[in-house]
């Protein structure tokens, strides 16, 4: 569905899942839509969000809602049934009005230090995005084919920098583990709202120790901040 509607020039917008199961965090469920309005809202398992949703101030009735699934909800359309929309002339005509300013989705961040805020990804730092990572690769000379270790989901959550400290922490402690560790990696990418330079170092330096060389350190698609900041300048 992002990608479908990355070619049709619908900006969309990746919503934590934690959102809607946590009802602690329904408040930033809330202030998302009431900040984005959206035409319509995907469900993979309406089952999950019915309580969220039933919950908010925001007016869910004034959306259309898509499920994942065949789920008897009022009003939903099945992502299957809209699958079957026969193809005009639309889709080209919308492909060939796409530029480097044309805005992909708004990306929010995790609302740490409050709600959410939106943060705005256009076509042009996608693709500034896309063409370091394979200039990256193409600089990498890797006897096997690339391997990628990713971790947190799509939508944007505070959990990134965490994860990557418990991960360096390992790392300086297990002398085995680092060693299957960098057997095929050579490049790192970052999806936080910031890279403390602590953690930067340290990272750094177990890469010089473990292959003798910095890793080229880029950005990647569910940073908010930083992949603004690294696209334009």
């Amino acid at each position: 569905m992002a990608w479908g509607a990355l070619f049709a020039r619908v900006p969309y917008v990746p919503v934590s899942l934690s959102y809607f199961t946590v009802p602690g965090a329904y408040p930033k469920l809330d202030a998302v839509l009431q900040r984005v309005k959206p035409a319509f809202v995907f469900a993979e398992k309406p089952g999950l969000v019915q309580a969220a949703l039933a919950a908010i101030a925001f007016d869910v009735q004034a959306v259309q809602l898509i499920t994942g699934e065949d789920a008897a909800v009022d009003g939903a359309v099945s992502w299957q049934t809209l699958l079957q929309t026969p193809v005009t002339t639309a889709v080209d005509e919308s492909i060939e009005k796409i530029n480097h300013e044309t805005i992909t989705r708004y990306m929010f961040t995790s609302g740490s230090t409050g709600m959410p805020k939106g943060v705005i990804h256009t076509h042009g730092m996608n693709c500034q995005m896309l063409a370091s990572n394979a200039g990256i690769r193409e600089s990498v000379d890797l006897q096997a084919g690339p391997r990628v270790l990713d971790w947190m989901p799509w939508s944007h959550v505070g959990a990134g920098v965490m994860r990557l400290a418990m991960m360096i922490d390992a790392l300086e402690a297990d002398d085995d583990f680092a060693a299957g560790f960098y057997q095929h990696i050579r490049a790192m990418q970052a999806g936080s709202a910031a890279m403390p330079a602590s953690l930067a170092r340290r990272i750094q330096a177990l890469n010089v120790q473990h292959t003798g060389f910095r890793f080229p350190f880029g950005t990647s698609l569910a940073s908010t901040e930083v992949q603004c900041c690294l696209s334009r300048y």
